[in-house]
């Protein structure tokens, strides 16, 4: 994919705690950029979706946020190869909403694997408000 603006990306070693460093890298990337308006979106998208690399997935993990064509797009990247798949999780289930809310709070979200691991993908419009 062409990017008009370089992503900006940080690694992250597969912790509990690289969730609340990925948060603060997307909040800050954006808020550089004049679109702190749209940070708790991309914010909560990127927590889920490190959160799923480190629950499923194997670090080294790359975290990246890029800002082009009128959107944002936050991906993560692991090792491992599986790829997430939506749940759908019982009303008492701890965990297994995290894609549920990547949907709903993204305007697109998909995978792309390949034999070194994969990149999960979203893309939030900035056309929103």
């Amino acid at each position: 994919m062409t990017r008009t603006e370089a992503a900006h990306a940080i690694t992250l070693v597969g912790e509990p705690r690289d969730v609340l460093l990925a948060r603060a890298f997307v909040r800050r990337t954006l808020a550089e950029r004049g679109l702190q308006d749209f940070a708790d979106d991309a914010v909560a998208v990127i927590s889920e979706l490190v959160t799923n690399s480190i629950m499923h997935g194997r670090g080294p993990i790359t975290a990246k946020v890029g800002v082009d064509e009128g959107e944002i797009e936050v991906s993560v990247s692991d090792t491992a190869p599986t790829v997430p798949a939506p749940r759908d999780p019982d009303v008492e289930d701890e965990g297994g909403r995290g894609l549920l809310i990547v949907a709903k709070l993204s305007d697109r979200w998909w995978t792309e694997a390949g034999p070194y691991g994969k990149t999960t993908i979203a893309r939030i419009s900035l056309r929103r408000r």
